[in-house]
């Protein structure tokens, strides 16, 4: 199988999700939207994973690359591919399926419970769905959904954690991939300021192992869920 990122932000790499792959034995190539090269060609992929980054889904003035990956996103959505966004990429999704994402009146950082809905039992990218409930979040944005998602899970201060489009896009706003280095390249490169007023643990509870080996696990089976679909 071969996969795709697209990385938006130099430091919001794949994190665990490169575990996965390797474990699995697929293909994959990185594609960074800041720097001056084409994105993937739709039959060259069959999973496209779009990361976060540090700047709004709105922002595309500020960071002209924005402009392109949405372009890139909704063609490849209308081409049915299998997609999953993650952060930003989930911003993106909403944005170009009709959604909009717009700055949060209530940001997170840190370890939040996700509380998912009874729809996750029907969506066969969240089968077998693992009953972990914290993940980390690092946003300071959040989305309206468009009329044709569909919600899976909300947290008490983000209603639209996680959403799909039809049966081959997923979106979640808060970070299953982020392992120790990930947290911490995101809480040494954000304004701190600002930052620290919506802090749900310290900077050392954050890292925590547990957490992040549990997030891992769920995501490796939204992974597999992921590949069953486009073996199928």
């Amino acid at each position: 199988m071969k996969i795709c990122f697209i990385q938006n932000d130099p430091i919001v790499v794949p994190g665990t999700i490169l575990e996965w792959i390797e474990k699995n034995n697929h293909e994959v190539e990185i594609y960074k939207s800041y720097e001056e090269y084409n994105l993937p060609d739709t039959n060259d992929f069959d999973l496209a994973i779009i990361l976060g980054g540090r700047m709004g889904a709105y922002e595309e003035k500020e960071y002209p690359a924005l402009t392109k990956v949405k372009e890139w996103t909704k063609h490849n959505i209308d081409e049915d591919k299998h997609i999953l966004g993650i952060c930003l990429g989930a911003q993106i999704i909403a944005d170009v399926t009709g959604g909009e994402a717009k700055p949060h009146d209530k940001p997170e950082v840190g370890w939040y419970n996700v509380e998912f809905n009874e729809k996750v039992n029907s969506h066969h990218l969240l089968k077998n769905n693992v009953s972990n409930s914290k993940f980390y979040e690092f946003h300071f944005d959040s989305v309206e959904l468009p009329e044709k998602a569909i919600l899976l899970g909300s947290s008490e201060r983000t209603d639209n954690q996680i959403f799909a489009i039809g049966d081959k896009v997923l979106a979640t706003q808060f970070h299953p991939e982020f392992n120790i280095k990930s947290i911490e390249d995101a809480l040494n490169h954000t304004n701190e300021e600002k930052a620290k007023m919506y802090y749900a643990q310290s900077v050392e509870e954050m890292k925590n192992d547990t957490y992040v080996e549990n997030s891992k696990k769920w995501l490796f089976n939204i992974l597999d869920n992921f590949e069953s679909s486009i073996k199928n």
